[in-house]
C-alpha cells in the first residue's frame, strides 16, 4: 500500500469516527464529545511536535513499527516514547469542561461529572491509539508495505476518533440502563 493509500484510510476512519459522535437528535453544531476530540487532537498534536523534538517523527514512528506488539505493549511504548503527546491530549479533552459547562446552580456537580467523563473518555483515546496503531502495523505486515510516519499519526487520529466513540456509546448506555432501571423502581 502506498502511503497516500495509508493516508486516505486513516484520514477516512478520523473522519467516520468524528461523524458517530455528531449523531444526536439535539439543535445542529458540535457535540460536547465532537469538542473534545477536536481540543484533544490539537493537544494531541501540540504534544507530539513537542516529544518529536527529541526523536524526529519517522525516529518515532520506526518505534511503532519495529516489531509486532499487542495493543497493551504499544500502549506502553506510547507512554514511554510519547509522553507530551499523551499529556496534551489529556489537557485538550479537559479543556471542554469549563468551555461546555453552564453557569448557575449545580455547575459544580455538573463540571465535576464532565471531568470524570473527560477522564473516561481519555483513557478509551489511549486505548483506540494504541488498537489503530497495532492494526496498521498489522495490516502492513500483510499488505507488504508498512505505513510511513505521516500514517502512523493519522492512525493514532482514527483510533482516537474510534475510542471516543466506543467510549461515548459505553456512557450512553449505562445512562440509558440506569434510567431505565431508576424508572422501574
Amino acid at each position: 500500500m502506498s502511503e497516500a493509500a495509508w493516508l486516505v484510510l486513516s484520514l477516512a476512519l478520523s473522519l467516520g469516527g468524528f461523524l458517530m459522535l455528531g449523531r444526536r437528535t439535539s439543535p445542529p453544531g458540535l457535540t460536547s464529545a465532537q469538542s473534545m476530540l477536536l481540543l484533544g487532537g490539537v493537544g494531541m498534536l501540540a504534544g507530539f511536535w513537542f516529544d518529536a523534538r527529541e526523536g524526529n517523527l519517522a525516529t518515532l514512528a520506526s518505534v511503532c513499527l519495529g516489531g509486532k506488539r499487542g495493543i497493551a505493549a504499544m500502549l506502553a511504548l506510547h507512554w514511554n516514547q510519547m509522553p507530551a503527546m499523551h499529556l496534551g491530549m489529556v489537557a485538550g479533552s479537559l479543556a471542554t469542561v469549563p468551555l461546555l459547562s453552564r453557569s448557575g446552580a449545580g455547575w459544580l456537580s455538573q463540571s465535576r461529572a464532565g471531568l470524570a467523563q473527560n477522564l473516561a473518555c481519555s483513557a478509551w483515546m489511549f486505548l483506540g491509539m494504541a488498537a489503530a496503531t497495532t492494526a496498521f502495523v498489522e495490516l502492513g505486515s500483510q499488505a507488504g508495505g508498512a505505513p510511513g510516519a505521516a500514517a502512523m499519526v493519522g492512525a493514532m487520529g482514527a483510533g482516537m476518533a474510534w475510542g471516543m466513540v466506543a467510549g461515548v456509546s459505553l456512557h450512553r448506555a449505562w445512562a440509558g440502563l440506569r434510567s431505565h432501571v431508576g424508572a422501574a423502581a
